[in-house]
Order: C-alpha cells, then sequence, then structure tokens
C-alpha cells in the first residue's frame, strides 16, 4: 500500500511533473493540460490565495462544476496547508451561505456561471475574497467535443478578482510549504439526510490512503487513461478524478457534466480504459449504443455503483457484452 509512500497528494503532483513533464494530467476537450503544467497552475494559484491572506489551517471553498481550474485551486489551496471544503455547484444561495459560514472559509473560488448565488449573500461575508473563473478559459479554439453556451457578464464586485487576470500574471511558489500528514486537508459536507449537512475532516493521509486503496483494489496503474465525469465536488468523484490520477500520475479525460454521446465520443477519441460511473449513466450510455456498436471497447475496466436506480444483474449482463475487453465491477467505494 505504501509503494509509494505516505504524503500529501500536492508533492506527488511535484514529483510527477519532475520526472514526467510532459505526461497529460488533464485532457479538457481537447485541450491538454501536462503534469508540469498542473503543477505551474496550482502553484500561481497558491501565490494569488498566499498573497489574500490564506494560511495553514485556512479553509477555501471551491464552489465549481468538474472543469481543470477545479484541480488546479485544490492543489494550490494544499500546497499553502490550507483546507479545501467542496462546494456542490447544484447549491442555491442559501446552501451556499450555511456551508461559507459554518465551514469559516476565507476565499471563495467560484464559477462565473454560478456568481448569482453568491449576490444575495455576499453582504455576509464581507471580508471574504472571490476568485472567478470560467469553464472556457481553458478550451481550444477548436475543440473535437461539444463545448458550452454563453458566458455570462461579471457584475462589478470589489471583493472579487478574475483568473484570468490574476492567477496567469501570479508567480508560483519556489519551495512548498511543509505540511504534516496528519493535518486536516479537507472538509466535505454530508448530504444533510439526517439535519444540516456536517463538516467531515479528512487529513493529508486519508486522502494518500483512499487513493491508494482504490488504485490497488481496481488494478488502475499510470498507463491507464481515466474518464472523469462524476463531479468533482463528491467525495466518490473528487476519488477518482482527482486522488487517483494524481497519486498514480495517470492522464484523465476531464469532462465537465454527464452526456451520453459525450462519453462515447471522449472514450472513443481519447481510447480511455477506465471509467468511474454510477448505473443511470450505464443506463444512458446503452440507449445510445446500436447493437455491435464498437466505440467503447476501449475500456478496460468500468468501476460502477447504484445511484438513483440500482446497478442489477440485468444492467451488468447488459453492458458488458457490448464491451468485450471491459470488466464491470459493482464495487462499495474504498
Amino acid at each position: 500500500m505504501d509503494r509509494l509512500g505516505s504524503k500529501p497528494l500536492h508533492e506527488y503532483l511535484r514529483d510527477h511533473a519532475q520526472k514526467h513533464p510532459d505526461r497529460a494530467a488533464i485532457i479538457w476537450y481537447g485541450r491538454t493540460i501536462t503534469y508540469a503544467e498542473l503543477d505551474e497552475w496550482s502553484g500561481r494559484v497558491a501565490a494569488v490565495l498566499q498573497d489574500w491572506g490564506v494560511h495553514s489551517g485556512d479553509r477555501v471553498a471551491l464552489y465549481m462544476g468538474n472543469c481543470p481550474q477545479y484541480l488546479m485551486a485544490f492543489l494550490g489551496t494544499q500546497k499553502l496547508g490550507a483546507v479545501v471544503s467542496p462546494v456542490s455547484p447544484s447549491f442555491k444561495s442559501w446552501e451556499l451561505e450555511y456551508q461559507l459560514q459554518d465551514s469559516g472559509a476565507k476565499v471563495l473560488v467560484a464559477d462565473r456561471r454560478l456568481i448569482a448565488q453568491w449576490l444575495p449573500v455576499r453582504r455576509a461575508f464581507l471580508d471574504m475574497r472571490v476568485l472567478v473563473s470560467d469553464y472556457r478559459d481553458f478550451l481550444p479554439e477548436h475543440t473535437p467535443l461539444t463545448a458550452f453556451g454563453e458566458t455570462p457578464d461579471l457584475p462589478p464586485l470589489c471583493e472579487a478578482g478574475e483568473w484570468s487576470r490574476v492567477v496567469p500574471s501570479a508567480v508560483p511558489a519556489p519551495t512548498l510549504f511543509h505540511v504534516p500528514v496528519d493535518h486536516v486537508s479537507l472538509m466535505m459536507y454530508t448530504s444533510g439526510s439526517t439535519g444540516m449537512p456536517k463538516g467531515a475532516m479528512l487529513t493529508y493521509e486519508n486522502a494518500w490512503f483512499k487513493a491508494a486503496a482504490d488504485s490497488e483494489a481496481n488494478g488502475i496503474g499510470p498507463q491507464d487513461i481515466l474518464l472523469t465525469v462524476m463531479p468533482l465536488s463528491h467525495i466518490a468523484g473528487l476519488l477518482m478524478g482527482l486522488g487517483v490520477p494524481i497519486y498514480l500520475g495517470a492522464s484523465q479525460v476531464l469532462l465537465h457534466q454527464f452526456n451520453p454521446e459525450m462519453v462515447i465520443q471522449a472514450v472513443e477519441t481519447y481510447q480511455c480504459s477506465f471509467w468511474y460511473s454510477v448505473a443511470p449513466m450505464n443506463r444512458a450510455v446503452l440507449d445510445c449504443l446500436d447493437s455491435g456498436d464498437v466505440r467503447m471497447r476501449s475500456l478496460r475496466h468500468n468501476l460502477c455503483t447504484s445511484f438513483g436506480i440500482p446497478l442489477t444483474e440485468t444492467l451488468a449482463r447488459e453492458w458488458t457484452p457490448r464491451k468485450p475487453v471491459a470488466s464491470f465491477t459493482k464495487r462499495p467505494m474504498v
């Protein structure tokens, strides 16, 4: 289990950036971001946060859907020894306000499309700084996959800085902040099914162990190309879309949100070998495939869990024959 060593994931990022600088870390609708670039961009985010007064132990809330900036902000926050608090991009204003207050977040990193939810509650957080990103910032000029719609205008906000203006000009810190592995790295909020959501505090060692255990249990290696569709704001999506690939130094194809045709296109285009999904995703993909369709054949392994609808033997049997190279596993997350 400790073949790569117990240490924070951002240190794994630095190792991969030095050993394999040109290896793809993220493939984002045709744009490749290498491990060297991911390390540099996360270092720039760390520099911005540090300039804004973020120190070890401070909370930084991430209010975004899947995008490269999510990984950059997550890893940049942890390079300072600060604590990441993921916020679901489906949250409305009152839910956002509750988590920001409960977590004691000092900075909010939010997507431009979600700023409308921040506006009604901003007066309750007069000292909070906001870093505003845009999903389109890292899109190539010509993308082989369907991208996004129009970007809303950003209203004047004295507390906000735009990613495209402040992050590229920041100078990454030359050294990493030493973070003991038993320090808190992540404040992940529960769903609130038995009351208000509660912030579960996970250490750097927790994150390392989960990534190492899941990689080993599922036979995932640095040679794999992972498809990431599950929300990074969810604990399972975060594990499979950030923890595992960063731990291994593997490449991932990152999608903003689930669309069955886009999943098929991504697997075919980039020859993805591993996908973590939930049962409704597999059902939707199957509905888009004709008998004998081979576009998903590159998948070596599909880890799937029940969510919304159960993962049944019938669904598993229907899925596996159409992808003869793939194994289909019903397994709880580690």
